[in-house]
């Protein structure tokens, strides 16, 4: 992003050497698109059963605190429970960042110095730009956006889980 921010602005550089550089930034663009679906389908379905399983531990882990267990083995499952959202946090953060950070890209482009530049730098511009705005996206599953949001929604369907056994007092069929 910066070195995009900083096309054209060095004044002793020619048109030829700043078209390079749009080039170069556009080659670089294509390889971390390129990155992104190769790895997108591994992904994609990891995480899937990875949101799937915590949800389920969290799940059973937060109805053992709130109906089963005494003070420390709560205190111990809620280290647990923490344990186990952090396990998730640092990718959907990072996936959060790639989003911002590809939607940022357009504007930094548009905000570029290009105004006075040759055609063929503009056109090329105007291409790079129109491809920038499609953002970089994982999805868990092919189902929902791996996002810090989709990271709460996981700890959401685990309380979720104990809704259901309050309701169907499933806790004191167990007791």
């Amino acid at each position: 992003k910066d070195h995009v921010r900083n096309l054209r602005m060095n004044p002793e550089r020619s048109e030829a050497d700043n078209y390079q550089d749009l080039v170069n930034c556009v080659m670089d663009h294509k390889m971390i698109l390129r990155c992104c679906d190769m790895i997108r389908p591994m992904i994609s379905r990891t995480i899937f059963v990875q949101f799937a399983l915590i949800g389920s531990v969290l799940g059973l882990t937060l109805v053992n605190v709130f109906f089963f267990s005494n003070f420390w083995k709560g205190v111990a499952s809620l280290l647990f429970v923490i344990t186990i959202l952090l396990q998730t946090f640092p990718f959907c953060y990072t996936c959060n960042l790639l989003i911002d950070d590809a939607q940022e890209l357009a504007n930094t482009i548009f905000q570029s110095n290009w105004v006075d530049a040759e055609p063929r730098y503009r056109a090329t511009l105007v291409h790079f730009m129109h491809h920038v705005q499609q953002p970089i996206i994982f999805i868990a599953g092919g189902i929902f956006p791996i996002s810090m949001n989709s990271n709460i929604s996981v700890a959401k369907f685990a309380f979720s889980i104990i809704t259901i056994v309050r309701q169907m007092n499933l806790a004191e069929q167990f007791q």
